[in-house]
Formats: C-alpha cells, structure tokens, sequence
C-alpha cells in the first residue's frame, strides 16, 4: 500500500486534540459549577493531560499503518466510531483520576458516577459496534486492550491512595500489567505488530482484580470483623495468584510469537 493510503496524520492530531479539548472543558465545566478551587491536583491534571495526548497522538501516528479494516482488507481514510469510542476511553483516563481525588473534597460523587459509568460502557459498545458493522481493526485490538489497562492502573493507584488496598497489592497488578506491555511493546518492535489475544484465563486475572476492588470498597463503608480479618487476606492472596499464572500464561504466548514471522502473527 502507498503511504498516502494511510488515515491522514492531520485526522489522527486532530481527533486527539478534539479528545483532549472535551477533557479539558468538562473539567473546566465541573470547575465553574462546583466552584473548585485551582489547586495542586487540578494543576497537576492539565499538565499531565497535555502529555499523556501528546503520547497518545504520537502512538497513533507511529501505528498508522495499523488503521486497517481487517475484513473488508483496506486502509481507513478516516478513524471509526470504534476507534473513537476506544480514544475517548483512553484519553478519560486523566479525568478519571482527577474526579475520584475530587470526589473526596466536593459533592461530585453523581458526576464520577456517570462519567466513569459512560467510560465503561464505551469498552462494551467499542467492540459490539465493530463486529455488527464490520469494522474491525488492527489498532482497536491494540486501543481496547490498552484502555483496558490504563482504567485498572489508574483505579489501583487512587486506591491505593486512599488506602483501600495494600501497597503489595498495587504493586502485583502494576507488575502484572507492565511486564505485559514491555513484552507486547518489544514484540510490535521486532516484529511491527502483535497479536491481541483474550483467554479465559486473562480475563478471570480482570474479574479478580475487580472482585478485590468491590470487596475493599465494601469493607471502606462497613465494618465487618469477618470481612477485614478473613476473607480480604484470602481474596487478596488468591487473586495475586491468578495475576501471576496469568502472567506467565501471556510471556508464554508472546514467546511463541516471537519465533513467527511477521504474516503469521
């Protein structure tokens, strides 16, 4: 295929910087109801906000070949409602994280309700909208695997923050998610793509991270002595468990790719 094929870069700056601009003016929005003071983490947001969407355009710019409809074989001159959907999911990561440091400052509780409950529901809609309209693609596996990482990092951080799971913990899932994506990011080197694949077992390491969450956040609103002492040493101890085995499950078929060449993977 000719360079001239591939989605436009000035498409790809400009979808970005339309994600960051809607970033930016619900929080400004947010900022203006709620009469929320300019503050360190506010400061801390857009500038982290403006770097993580120049990341994100220099990702997309780097795998432009990968806009590639996988069924009907051909390039996209323009990105998807798929794709869209995936980069708003990604670019929320920011906002995410800013309103639940805010929630515990001012009456926004609602407001991280609904943003992060629409956040979530993008990662449903993404795919089911690309397989209904045949619009499956190479890089909305990379950004819907991706943006699944990004909320359970983000998510783990906050909680950690606010002391609703143990350091030991934060480090298990970061661990877990990195090693991943230093194997995948290594890959996609060498070889210029990587297979994104789901198994059984992947998904069960999510489940558990989010029954961990749901389980901490119960025991943050009510005391109960069998939860706090019995069942979240357990929990914890188990789900880190499956973290590894998952873990070793992915180096395993990252490692079988490895000896592919590249029209295989």
């Amino acid at each position: 295929m000719e360079k001239e094929k591939y989605t436009p870069v000035a498409h790809i700056c400009g979808t970005v910087l339309l994600l960051a601009a809607i970033q930016w003016g619900f929080v400004a929005a947010l900022i203006l109801i709620y009469d929320i003071t300019i503050t360190k983490p506010l400061m801390v947001f857009f500038i982290s906000s403006a770097a993580y969407h120049t990341a994100m355009a220099a990702f997309l710019l780097i795998q432009r070949k990968d806009f590639y409809n996988i069924e009907h074989k051909r390039f996209l001159l323009r990105i998807n409602i798929p794709n869209y959907l995936s980069l708003f999911r990604l670019s929320s990561m920011p906002t995410v994280t800013l309103l639940l440091v805010l929630a515990w400052q001012y009456p926004i509780a609602i407001i991280v309700l609904v943003f992060t409950a629409i956040v979530f529901l993008t990662d449903f809609l993404d795919g089911y909208i690309a397989r209904k309209t045949n619009q499956i693609t190479r890089i909305g596996r990379y950004l819907d695997s991706m943006s699944d990482y990004a909320i359970l990092i983000v998510i783990s951080i906050v909680f950690y923050n606010y002391h609703l799971i143990p350091m030991w913990f934060l480090w298990v899932v970061i661990a877990r998610l990195f090693i991943q994506g230093i194997g995948m990011g290594v890959l996609l080197l060498i070889k210029g793509k990587v297979r994104v694949e789901s198994s059984f077992l992947a998904k069960t390491s999510i489940f558990s991270i989010m029954v961990v969450y749901g389980l901490h956040i119960l025991s943050f609103f009510y005391t109960l002595e069998i939860l706090n002492t019995y069942i979240l040493p357990i929990v914890d101890i188990i789900a880190s468990i499956i973290l590894a085995i998952s873990l070793a499950e992915k180096l395993a078929k990252l490692w079988q790719y490895s000896k592919l060449p590249p029209e295989e993977i």
